[in-house]
Protein backbone atom coordinates (compact mmCIF):
# COMPACT_ATOMS: atom_id res chain seq x y z
CA UNK A 1 0.00 0.00 0.00
CA UNK A 2 1.40 3.41 -0.91
CA UNK A 3 1.41 6.42 1.42
CA UNK A 4 -1.29 8.01 -0.76
CA UNK A 5 -3.49 4.91 -0.39
CA UNK A 6 -2.95 4.86 3.36
CA UNK A 7 -3.70 8.58 3.68
CA UNK A 8 -6.93 8.24 1.72
CA UNK A 9 -8.05 5.45 4.07
CA UNK A 10 -6.78 7.11 7.21
CA UNK A 11 -9.09 7.16 10.18
CA UNK A 12 -8.19 7.08 13.84
CA UNK A 13 -8.82 4.34 16.30
CA UNK A 14 -8.38 4.04 20.00
CA UNK A 15 -7.10 0.91 21.67
CA UNK A 16 -7.38 0.55 25.43
CA UNK A 17 -4.95 -1.90 26.92
CA UNK A 18 -5.12 -3.39 30.40
CA UNK A 19 -3.12 -1.61 33.08
CA UNK A 20 -0.14 -3.44 34.60
CA UNK A 21 -2.16 -3.90 37.82
CA UNK A 22 -5.04 -5.60 35.97
CA UNK A 23 -2.66 -7.67 33.88
CA UNK A 24 -0.83 -8.91 37.00
CA UNK A 25 -4.18 -9.85 38.54
CA UNK A 26 -5.05 -11.87 35.42
CA UNK A 27 -7.76 -9.46 34.22
CA UNK A 28 -8.27 -6.55 31.93
CA UNK A 29 -9.96 -6.01 28.63
CA UNK A 30 -8.47 -5.03 25.32
CA UNK A 31 -10.93 -2.66 23.64
CA UNK A 32 -10.73 -1.19 20.14
CA UNK A 33 -12.81 1.53 18.48
CA UNK A 34 -12.57 3.70 15.35
CA UNK A 35 -12.98 7.24 16.65
CA UNK A 36 -12.60 9.19 13.39
CA UNK A 37 -13.64 7.02 10.43
CA UNK A 38 -13.10 7.85 6.77
CA UNK A 39 -16.10 9.48 5.09
CA UNK A 40 -16.54 11.17 1.70
CA UNK A 41 -16.86 14.49 3.59
CA UNK A 42 -13.71 13.83 5.65
CA UNK A 43 -11.39 11.79 3.42
CA UNK A 44 -8.36 11.87 5.71
CA UNK A 45 -7.45 12.22 9.39
CA UNK A 46 -3.88 12.48 10.69
CA UNK A 47 -1.43 14.24 13.03
CA UNK A 48 -3.17 13.21 16.27
CA UNK A 49 -2.45 13.77 19.96
CA UNK A 50 -4.36 12.70 23.08
CA UNK A 51 -4.15 15.31 25.84
CA UNK A 52 -5.23 14.91 29.49
CA UNK A 53 -7.51 17.60 30.87
CA UNK A 54 -7.37 18.51 34.56
CA UNK A 55 -10.75 16.89 35.30
CA UNK A 56 -9.45 13.51 34.08
CA UNK A 57 -11.09 13.68 30.67
CA UNK A 58 -9.05 12.95 27.54
CA UNK A 59 -9.08 15.24 24.51
CA UNK A 60 -8.13 13.83 21.12
CA UNK A 61 -6.95 16.56 18.72
CA UNK A 62 -6.18 15.83 15.08
CA UNK A 63 -5.94 17.24 11.57
CA UNK A 64 -9.31 16.68 9.89
CA UNK A 65 -9.38 17.07 6.12
CA UNK A 66 -12.63 18.11 4.47
CA UNK A 67 -14.14 18.52 1.01
CA UNK A 68 -14.72 21.95 -0.54
CA UNK A 69 -15.67 21.00 -4.11
CA UNK A 70 -18.92 19.28 -5.12
CA UNK A 71 -17.01 16.95 -7.45
CA UNK A 72 -15.01 15.54 -4.49
CA UNK A 73 -18.04 14.47 -2.45
CA UNK A 74 -18.64 11.50 -4.78
CA UNK A 75 -15.57 9.49 -3.89
CA UNK A 76 -14.34 6.20 -2.58
CA UNK A 77 -11.49 5.53 -0.14
CA UNK A 78 -9.19 5.03 -3.16
CA UNK A 79 -10.05 8.25 -5.02
CA UNK A 80 -7.02 10.28 -6.06
CA UNK A 81 -8.22 13.83 -5.37
CA UNK A 82 -9.11 15.60 -2.16
CA UNK A 83 -6.97 13.71 0.36
CA UNK A 84 -3.45 14.93 -0.45
CA UNK A 85 -1.26 17.10 1.76
CA UNK A 86 -2.58 20.27 0.09
CA UNK A 87 -6.26 19.42 0.75
CA UNK A 88 -8.23 21.72 3.08
CA UNK A 89 -7.85 20.79 6.73
CA UNK A 90 -8.86 22.09 10.17
CA UNK A 91 -7.91 20.93 13.66
CA UNK A 92 -10.69 19.11 15.42
CA UNK A 93 -11.18 17.49 18.82
CA UNK A 94 -13.28 14.90 20.62
CA UNK A 95 -13.45 14.41 24.38
CA UNK A 96 -13.73 11.17 26.35
CA UNK A 97 -15.04 11.08 29.93
CA UNK A 98 -14.41 7.34 30.33
CA UNK A 99 -10.69 6.98 29.54
CA UNK A 100 -11.23 6.46 25.81
CA UNK A 101 -14.09 3.99 25.72
CA UNK A 102 -16.52 6.53 24.19
CA UNK A 103 -15.97 9.93 22.58
CA UNK A 104 -18.00 13.10 22.18
CA UNK A 105 -19.09 14.61 18.89
CA UNK A 106 -16.44 16.54 16.99
CA UNK A 107 -15.62 20.15 17.84
CA UNK A 108 -13.35 22.48 15.88
CA UNK A 109 -10.53 24.01 17.88
CA UNK A 110 -8.80 25.69 14.92
CA UNK A 111 -10.48 26.69 11.68
CA UNK A 112 -8.44 26.64 8.50
CA UNK A 113 -6.63 30.00 8.43
CA UNK A 114 -3.88 28.91 6.03
CA UNK A 115 -3.89 29.38 2.27
CA UNK A 116 -4.22 25.58 2.08
CA UNK A 117 -4.71 24.17 5.56
CA UNK A 118 -3.71 23.96 9.23
CA UNK A 119 -2.15 20.81 10.66
CA UNK A 120 0.06 19.24 13.29
CA UNK A 121 -1.65 20.13 16.58
CA UNK A 122 0.47 20.23 19.73
CA UNK A 123 -0.93 20.80 23.21
CA UNK A 124 1.31 21.21 26.23
CA UNK A 125 0.49 22.15 29.84
CA UNK A 126 2.65 24.75 31.55
CA UNK A 127 3.61 24.52 35.23
CA UNK A 128 1.04 27.28 36.03
CA UNK A 129 -1.75 25.16 34.46
CA UNK A 130 -2.14 27.15 31.25
CA UNK A 131 -2.26 25.14 28.02
CA UNK A 132 -0.35 26.17 24.91
CA UNK A 133 -1.67 25.05 21.53
CA UNK A 134 0.72 25.07 18.57
CA UNK A 135 -0.13 24.27 14.94
CA UNK A 136 1.24 24.79 11.45
CA UNK A 137 -0.42 26.63 8.55
CA UNK A 138 0.54 25.46 5.07
CA UNK A 139 0.92 27.41 1.81
CA UNK A 140 1.90 25.00 -0.96
CA UNK A 141 2.19 27.60 -3.75
CA UNK A 142 4.71 29.66 -1.74
CA UNK A 143 6.28 26.50 -0.23
CA UNK A 144 5.89 28.01 3.26
CA UNK A 145 4.78 26.56 6.57
CA UNK A 146 4.28 28.81 9.59
CA UNK A 147 3.95 27.81 13.24
CA UNK A 148 1.24 29.53 15.28
CA UNK A 149 0.34 29.52 18.96
CA UNK A 150 -2.72 30.05 21.15
CA UNK A 151 -3.08 29.90 24.95
CA UNK A 152 -5.87 28.66 27.18
CA UNK A 153 -6.18 29.67 30.83
CA UNK A 154 -9.31 27.53 31.38
CA UNK A 155 -8.21 23.99 30.38
CA UNK A 156 -8.94 24.25 26.61
CA UNK A 157 -12.39 25.84 26.97
CA UNK A 158 -11.37 29.15 25.35
CA UNK A 159 -8.29 30.30 23.47
CA UNK A 160 -6.43 33.54 22.86
CA UNK A 161 -6.13 34.94 19.36
CA UNK A 162 -3.77 33.17 16.97
CA UNK A 163 -0.18 34.43 17.06
CA UNK A 164 2.40 33.47 14.43
CA UNK A 165 5.68 32.59 16.17
CA UNK A 166 7.96 31.79 13.22
CA UNK A 167 9.39 34.41 10.87
CA UNK A 168 7.96 34.93 7.38
CA UNK A 169 9.29 32.58 4.72
CA UNK A 170 10.69 29.13 5.22
CA UNK A 171 9.06 25.82 5.94
CA UNK A 172 8.67 25.18 9.68
CA UNK A 173 7.02 21.85 10.39
CA UNK A 174 5.94 20.29 13.68
CA UNK A 175 4.89 16.72 14.21
CA UNK A 176 1.82 16.30 16.39
CA UNK A 177 2.41 15.81 20.10
CA UNK A 178 6.13 16.64 20.03
CA UNK A 179 6.24 19.95 21.94
CA UNK A 180 7.35 19.56 25.56
CA UNK A 181 8.21 21.54 28.66
CA UNK A 182 11.77 21.10 29.91
CA UNK A 183 12.40 20.77 33.66
CA UNK A 184 13.68 24.37 33.52
CA UNK A 185 10.20 25.48 32.38
CA UNK A 186 11.34 26.27 28.84
CA UNK A 187 8.92 25.17 26.09
CA UNK A 188 10.75 23.29 23.32
CA UNK A 189 9.33 22.95 19.80
CA UNK A 190 11.23 20.43 17.68
CA UNK A 191 10.50 21.98 14.26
Amino acid sequence: MTRRDWCSLAGFGAVLLPTPELHAAGGGEVFSQTVCPWTPENPRHDHAQIFSLTNGNLMLVWSEYYVRQPSNIFRTPYSETGAGDQAPCRISARVSRDKGRTWSDRITIQENIGPDNVKQPNLVRLPDGDVLFFFTSWDFDAQQRRIHMRRSKDDCETWTEVRQITPEGGAYILDAGRVFVHSSGRVILPA
